[in-house]
């Protein structure tokens, strides 16, 4: 029963669907912060950050760089999924994402675990095509007191090798 419980939040949360009220975040500068379920603070000089937190929803942010590369604008995604006592481990939740978009045709990696600021992150990168044009991606997916949060980067493969410094530059100031 727990394990039906579980994948269904997780579907719930990969789909967009209800797991539970969120109240917004906030944008204070270069500064998103949400209090929803635990603490994520994100200090993001030279990106424009759209507070996209709302009920039922795990996304909670979304930015963008303030200077296109070359015409192109790559993106970060930022979001949530109530995890209150630890009960999903980040790297079955990863594991999930990773076989969904393998379905969908992603070419993926494996995933792997990082150190970032002395927290155990676990990263998944990925390529895919849509509409055309060919992106890269890498989740870093971390676990939180409350919550597992993720960062979903994409850039168009034109620009991934000037854009993934910027993306690591990134996670060296989320706090969560």
């Amino acid at each position: 029963m727990k394990a039906v419980r579980v994948r269904w939040l997780l579907t719930a949360a990969l789909l967009g669907g209800a797991v539970g009220a969120a109240v917004g975040g906030e944008v204070i500068g270069n500064t998103y912060i949400s209090e929803k379920d635990g603490v994520i603070e994100v200090v993001a000089e030279g990106w424009n950050i759209k507070d996209t937190e709302t009920e039922g929803e795990p996304k909670l942010a979304e930015l963008t760089p303030k200077v296109p590369i070359d015409g192109f604008r790559p993106s970060i995604t930022i979001s949530r999924f109530a995890n209150p006592g630890g009960q999903v481990e980040p790297d079955w939740f990863l594991q999930q994402i990773r076989d969904g978009m393998v379905k969908q045709g992603a070419e993926v990696r494996p995933i792997q675990m990082r150190r970032i600021a002395g927290k155990r992150v676990m990263t998944l990168q990925y390529s895919m095509t849509k509409g055309g044009g060919k992106a890269n991606g890498l989740f870093y997916m971390m676990q939180g007191e409350k919550s597992l949060y993720w960062a979903n980067f994409t850039a168009n493969v034109k620009v991934w090798e000037r854009a993934r410094p910027m993306f690591d530059e990134f996670m060296d100031n989320v706090k969560y």
